[in-house]
């Protein structure tokens, strides 16, 4: 049930229609990330992108308001990556995860400067901090001010 979404695609880049941001779900794999998200703003994803279609079926099932792109070129499929609009930078999708603003992303221990794909990357293969936290206060609270030997 793909609704027509509330951009103007006549202006470059494109534009909402109305005064929210656009939220895009670049990894709707499962929908983990759109379910948390629509939890915490209480509106859904715009957009959902993955290169399985699978994935993308069992996403649109749970989330049948949400825009859902792929593109099949010669019997391939492929995740559609630019749609016009500007990709988040490594900052963004670290805070969107739930990192601190002070979390450090572009430098290692070391000092060496990370590229932005690495960070992007990163980013990809990390679990959000408030999901751990949730996961052990409530199932590890009991530890929480004893002393680590």
């Amino acid at each position: 049930m793909n609704q027509p979404l509330p951009f103007d695609f006549t202006s470059q880049p494109a534009q909402r229609v109305d005064d929210l941001p656009l939220i895009v779900d670049s990894f709707a794999g499962g929908g983990g990330a759109s379910t948390g998200i629509e939890m915490a703003l209480g509106r859904p994803v715009d957009v959902a992108i993955n290169h399985d279609p699978v994935a993308l079926q069992m996403h649109e099932a749970n989330h049948p308001t949400t825009r859902h792109l792929t593109v099949n070129i010669h019997g391939q499929t492929y995740a559609i990556t630019d749609i016009g609009m500007r990709m988040l930078t490594p900052r963004e999708q670290f805070r969107a995860q739930g990192f601190p603003g002070s979390y450090i992303i572009d430098r290692g221990a070391d000092g060496r400067v990370m590229p932005k794909t690495q960070q992007t990357h990163k980013c990809g293969n990390s679990v959000s901090p408030n999901v751990a936290a949730a996961l052990v206060a409530v199932n590890c609270g009991h530890l929480r001010g004893k002393p680590t030997s």
